[in-house]
C-alpha cells in the first residue's frame, strides 16, 4: 500500500483488498495509526469543538463519512470518482471553514508550549481552587435572584449563560476568564452600565463566575420580532440554537423585563417567585 497516496487514494487501496496483502505487522501498523487517530480526533472533538458554532458542521462531516465509505463499498464509480475529483477543494473548504480552532490551537501552542496537550487526556482539574468549599446550588440562586431583582428594578440589561458543558475555547479569546464566586455584588458590578465588563455575557459554570464580557452568536431566526427582542435576547436565543444545553437568563434594558431563553425559545418570567422555581429545576438538573 502506498502511505504517499491522498485520502481518496488511500480509501481505494484499503477497500479493493491490498491491505489484506500485508504482512501481520503492516496490517497492525496500519490498525495501530487508526486508533490513535481517532483517538485524537474524539478528544479533540469533545474537549475543542463541543459546544462551539463549528460542531454543526463537524456533525455533518461524520454523518458525511459513512456516505462516502458505501461509494467504495458497492463501487460507485461515478461518485468515487466525484469525490476524488472535488477532494482537494473540499480539504480546502475544511481547513477555512476550521480556522478559528487551528488558529486558537497554535496560539495556545506557543503560548504554554506542548502542557497544552493536556487537553487530550480525560483528566480535568476542579475549578474550585483548594480551601475553598463549593457553594450549593440554592445558595448561588439566591445571590442570582438579588442581582437580578436589582437589574429589573434599575432597568439594567443582562445575559447570564448557565452551562456545564461548553468548551473552554469558545470563552477565551471573546471574553474574561474569571472564575470567581457566584455574588450579587459581582454580578452588580460586572453589569453596572461603565463597567468595562457589561456588554456581552455572564458564563456561570460549576456554580461559578466563569468568565464575563463573552460574546454569543445571534440568532438568525427570520421570524422573531426585531421591535419585541433586542441583541441580548437574539444571542440568548444564538447561544441555545448551538449548545442546546444552555439556559440563559436575560433582563431587559428598555422594559426591565425578564425572560429565559432554552432550547431555542425565549419565555417572558411574571415574577421572581416563578424564576427561582424554574431555576433551581434546571441547576439542580445540571448538577446532578
Amino acid at each position: 500500500m502506498n502511505p504517499n497516496g491522498n485520502i481518496p487514494s488511500l480509501f481505494s487501496q484499503i477497500f479493493s483488498g491490498e491491505l489484506f496483502h500485508l504482512s501481520w505487522q503492516g496490517i497492525f501498523l496500519y490498525i495501530l495509526q487508526i486508533i490513535i487517530l481517532a483517538y485524537f480526533v474524539f478528544i479533540l472533538y469533545w474537549r475543542v469543538i463541543r459546544g462551539t458554532p463549528s460542531e454543526r458542521a463537524v456533525n455533518g462531516i461524520i454523518i458525511l463519512i459513512p456516505v462516502i465509505v458505501c461509494f467504495y463499498i458497492f463501487k460507485l464509480y461515478i461518485f468515487i470518482k466525484l469525490f476524488e475529483l472535488f477532494s482537494p477543494a473540499i480539504f480546502l473548504g475544511l481547513v477555512v471553514l476550521f480556522a478559528p480552532e487551528i488558529r486558537r490551537f497554535l496560539s495556545n501552542l506557543g503560548r504554554d508550549g506542548f502542557g497544552w496537550l493536556n487537553l487530550l487526556t480525560w483528566v480535568k482539574t476542579s475549578n474550585i481552587p483548594r480551601g475553598e468549599e463549593a457553594t450549593t446550588v440554592k445558595e448561588v440562586i439566591r445571590e442570582i435572584i438579588d442581582a437580578v431583582e436589582n437589574f429589573s428594578r434599575n432597568k439594567i440589561g443582562s445575559l447570564m449563560v448557565f452551562d456545564n458543558t461548553w468548551s473552554d475555547r469558545l470563552y477565551i479569546n471573546s471574553g474574561r476568564k474569571l472564575d470567581a464566586v457566584v455574588s450579587t455584588e459581582l454580578l452588580l458590578n460586572i453589569f453596572y452600565p461603565k463597567s468595562p465588563l457589561h456588554d456581552g455575557a455572564v458564563l456561570i459554570r460549576n456554580k461559578r463566575v466563569y468568565a464575563a464580557s463573552v460574546i454569543l452568536p445571534i440568532t438568525e431566526n427570520p421570524k422573531l420580532n426585531p421591535w419585541q427582542y433586542g441583541t441580548r435576547h437574539r444571542a440568548a436565543l444564538g447561544i441555545c440554537e448551538i449548545s442546546p444545553s444552555s439556559l440563559c437568563l436575560v433582563v431587559s434594558e428598555e422594559t426591565g423585563s425578564i425572560s429565559i431563553a432554552e432550547a431555542g425559545k425565549i419565555s417572558k418570567i411574571s415574577s421572581i417567585e416563578e424564576l427561582t422555581a424554574l431555576l433551581e429545576i434546571k441547576l439542580l438538573n445540571m448538577e446532578s
